[in-house]
């Protein structure tokens, strides 16, 4: 017999899909002889529902007959746990898919924690008409299964998942919803376990294929150095001498042991300045390098003791494998050269004796084993690399642990004045007392009726999510009188402990809810908390599309978000100056979404390690080359770019739990979320917008303000300054200033992809000075000046301080020092004001680039003595960050 299940059931709505837990053992476990005993009753209970549910036999053709109002229905009606389920949909009574070509299945069990899968659905050979086109499936249902939790799609990704709620049924099973959510530490930790089994087990087959592949390049490296060197030994030989005279038969410069210099050995040089250009001279230098000046450097030569008038310099040199010529010339303190005549000192490296009898292969195999010689040596410098690149990692790790901590801690003790716990470190399973301060609060002199309604998991958990629990406090012990305090279980499956303090039990008391916030602690020893997904909506992004520090923060806060565990995605226009940059080059296409009076074309591409989608629409908005124009295109470009993104984001069928949209030029997501789109199936998200600068967009900035659950800005201290702006100040009570920080893996030189040399500060000397020489060489800068370069990275607006920069410009030429500054005006009048500047003072001191060249700043930085920041006003100061 079966009864059929059809979509006006009542469902209850299940939780956002987690990541598969591992559930456990239900039941006793102690003990052999019982845990025998009880896997011997499970196997005659699984003979038994075998002998009771054989293979399913039903009509189809009859189940269906006056249901076409139906979406589904399963068989058999009551599905059973380790049983399968066959399920039918009918295409026909689908809003979304009825037109979709093909259906499939995205399904798991227990609230999308168990086995999840796919499956494609299969048309039924039964009658079709307009009421009727049903399609099915079979799903196999795990034995620890209590219900089974299913959505319907196409090719498309276009979903029927019961208006975003997604489609549950229960099962017949001795599982229970309150059993598997006891368990739920446990499949935790059991998930925690296998997560690091199986990264410890990618890291070490990741780390077994790098040394793999690593090897075959070292090897194809040594030979190719070999064969170079054997192809070209001639040549670099040529002029070669194993010592060097004078025209009267005086020595200059020799080895000791005398004409044996042996590639892989150390060599002394004799040099001999009185019969050279060099006599007298106080300080030698030698400048050295091999086979036609590869890798050149330079070694200060030693005055020997034997020689009484100091003309004798020596110095002992480590061959390189694979030199075949020495080439050297010398220098003293005055900078004067000895460079034998214009011809260098050029020094034969001698292949062994035994390699000129080639009767015997002697000579191969000398190059043979060189070639093993120098890739044992790549190969010991590869791996040396490898291991100081993990020691930088773990260093990182490190310091970002203890920023996280001292983060915490610093959360702790800003709300130490009005509210801690006992203890401080909150443990799932455990009790916590929460001891409130009612000073300074709303609920100041009622302390003789505090109560605190608490919940868990963001209000979210099974136990407190319909009713959330409500407690008197009672006094605490503090000598003030006015602390007060409760004691609180924690659910093992809790994550964040959340509550609200009122003066009565009732809706009708005085509440403290953190200015509608809410508190909320986490708990540090129990389960993780589910991920979250964090859509930004902006039109600037670090490195591909960046003006100001906007772009900085739209990918530091999105790369930050993802190390934290959750999902961050970026939806930025697709401006045509993109289609140049190297970064896009593996951009893939989406989907094509009919909006606004045009197509729009929607692509992706992972930029620094976020998902980023570009909207391209046909209306030719974005064909632009730069990110902002005039004010007046401006507005109306970004509002129809906001507005399209809403478009994508419910079109595409995706449910972001944050949506952060940044400053005037995204400020209309806020608004038209809330009237266009959150009634009409982008019902998830919560609304975050961040002031950057309120200098711009003013009206859209407060509206916004209004149409946002979370208001925030660049830093505490902006804050204060705009807090009373009448856009600001009306909503005031969910307005937050939260300090901006710079992703310093983006900008650390000792990683950064973009500037000559690594460095660290042992080595920042030699890094800057390098960065400084690629840095002349692009811009055309003189390299025989030992001067201050001064530089500017800015927007070139009146609120950056354009007159002093133009003053610092003047100034740092005048006192003999040389400047740099990239950056351009939105300003016709201020480009213009900048480009008479560059005609002026621009040249071999002084270079200007008036355009957006992310690698460039990095070398401006990475070189400049001094980075000027001239502003009128900071919201936050990133250029600051970056330059220390």
């Amino acid at each position: 017999m079966f009864a059929i299940i059809g979509s006006h059931d009542t469902r209850l709505p299940v939780k956002p899909p987690r990541p598969p837990m591992t559930p456990s053992r239900v039941g006793p476990s102690a003990g052999e002889e019982r845990e025998h005993e009880h896997e011997h009753e499970q196997e005659q209970e699984e003979e038994e529902e075998e002998e009771h549910f054989g293979p399913l036999e039903y009509d189809l053709s009859a189940l269906i007959r006056n249901r076409g109002h139906w979406l589904y229905f399963t068989v058999p009606e009551k599905p059973v746990c380790g049983h399968d389920i066959v399920l039918c949909f009918n295409r026909k009574n689908s809003t979304v898919l009825r037109d979709s070509p093909g259906i499939k299945m995205m399904y798991g069990f227990n609230g999308w924690e168990l086995e999840r899968g796919k499956c494609s659905l299969s048309p039924t050979d039964t009658w079709r008409d307009e009421f009727n086109e049903w399609w099915s499936c079979t799903v196999p249902a795990p034995k620890d299964a209590y219900e089974i939790n299913f959505a319907f799609h196409d090719d498309d990704e276009r979903f029927d998942n019961n208006g975003g709620q997604d489609y549950v049924m229960s099962l017949a099973s001795k599982m229970t919803r309150d059993i598997w959510e006891s368990s739920a530490p446990e499949r935790a930790r059991e998930r925690q376990r296998k997560i690091r089994a199986k990264a410890e087990q990618s890291r070490k087959n990741a780390e077994a294929k790098r040394n793999t592949d690593g090897d075959e390049i070292d090897r194809k490296e040594a030979t190719d150095i070999v064969e170079k060197l054997k192809y070209s030994r001639k040549s670099f030989q040529d002029g070669c001498e194993k010592a060097f005279r004078t025209s009267d038969d005086r020595l200059m410069l020799s080895t000791q042991p005398h004409g044996r210099v042996k590639a892989g050995s150390r060599v002394l040089f004799v040099y001999k300045s009185d019969n050279t250009p060099l006599k007298g001279s106080k300080g030698i230098k030698v400048h050295w390098g091999y086979n036609g000046w590869e890798n050149p450097t330079w070694v200060e030569m030693t005055p020997s003791a034997e020689s009484e008038g100091g003309g004798i310099w020596h110095v002992e040199l480590e061959i390189p494998l694979e030199a075949v010529a020495i080439n050297m010339v010398m220098c003293n303190e005055h900078e004067h050269y000895d460079n034998n005549g214009g011809g260098n000192y050029n020094v034969l490296v001698s292949i062994p004796s035994s390699t000129q009898d080639d009767d015997n292969g002697a000579e191969e195999k000398y190059w043979m084993d060189l070639a093993v010689r120098i890739q044992a040596r790549i190969k010991a410098d590869r791996l040396d690399r490898e291991v100081k690149e993990q020691q930088r990692l773990q260093r990182r790790q490190e310091r970002k642990s203890k920023a996280r901590e001292y983060a915490r801690e610093v959360a702790r003790r800003k709300l130490s004045h009005r509210l801690y716990t006992q203890p401080a470190d909150l443990e799932a399973g455990s009790t916590v007392e929460v001891f409130y301060n009612t000073e300074n609060t709303p609920l100041h002199g009622r302390n003789d009726s505090i109560y605190i309604q608490y919940g868990f998991n963001r209000w979210s958990h099974e136990e407190t999510s319909d009713s959330s629990p409500v407690k008197k406090m009672e006094p605490s012990n503090e000598a003030s009188g006015t602390w007060v305090k409760a004691a609180i279980d924690v659910p093992a499956d809790a994550y964040m402990v959340d509550f609200v303090f009122s003066s009565s039990m009732g809706d009708d008391g005085v509440y403290d809810n953190n200015h509608g916030l809410d508190y909320h602690l986490n708990v540090l020893h129990g389960p993780s908390s589910p991920p979250l997904y964090v859509c930004h909506i902006a039109v600037e992004m670090a490195p591909i599309a960046k003006v100001g520090g906007l772009g900085d923060v739209v990918t530091a806060l999105s790369r930050a978000v993802q190390e934290y565990g959750h999902h961050a995605e970026i939806i930025l226009p697709r401006y045509d100056f993109l289609l140049a940059s190297p970064l896009l080059q593996h951009t893939e296409f989406v989907t094509e979404i009919n909006w606004g009076g045009c197509k729009n074309y929607v692509t992706t591409c992972t930029i620094e390690g976020v998902q980023v989608f570009f909207i391209e629409p046909t209306n030719g908005m974005f064909k632009v080359g730069s990110v902002y124009s005039d004010p007046t295109s401006d507005s109306m470009k970004f509002d129809f770019f906001s507005k399209c993104a809403l478009e994508f984001l419910l079109q595409s069928g995706r449910q972001p739990d944050i949506l952060h949209c940044h400053d005037w030029s995204s400020a209309a997501v806020a608004p038209s979320y809330w009237h266009d789109y959150h009634h009409y199936g982008l019902w998830k998200p919560k609304v975050v917008f961040t002031i950057h600068n309120m200098d711009f967009g003013v009206a859209k900035i407060g509206e916004a303000a209004m149409h946002s659950q979370k208001l925030t800005t660049v830093s505490p201290s902006y804050s204060f300054e705009i807090g009373e702006h009448p856009a600001i100040h009306p909503h005031v009570e969910k307005f937050s200033g939260i300090i901006n920080g710079i992703d310093t893996d983006i900008w650390d030189p000792m990683g950064d992809a973009f500037i000559p040399m690594h460095y660290g500060p042992e080595t920042m000397e030699q890094g800057k000075a390098a960065a400084r020489e690629a840095l002349s060489d692009k811009l055309g800068l003189r390299k025989d000046r030992e001067c201050p370069l001064v530089g500017v990275v800015s927007r070139l607006t009146t609120q950056k301080g354009i007159h002093l920069i133009k003053h610092s410009a003047y100034r740092t030429l005048d006192r003999g020092g040389q400047f740099v500054l990239l950056g351009s005006a939105p300003d016709p009048a201020i480009q213009a004001d900048f480009n008479a500047l560059a005609m002026e003072v621009g040249g071999d001191m002084a270079a200007f680039c008036y355009t957006y060249d992310e690698p460039l700043s990095h070398q401006i930085y990475a070189a400049c003595d001094i980075v000027l920041v001239p502003s009128m006003f900071e919201p936050c100061g990133l250029t600051q960050m970056i330059s220390m």
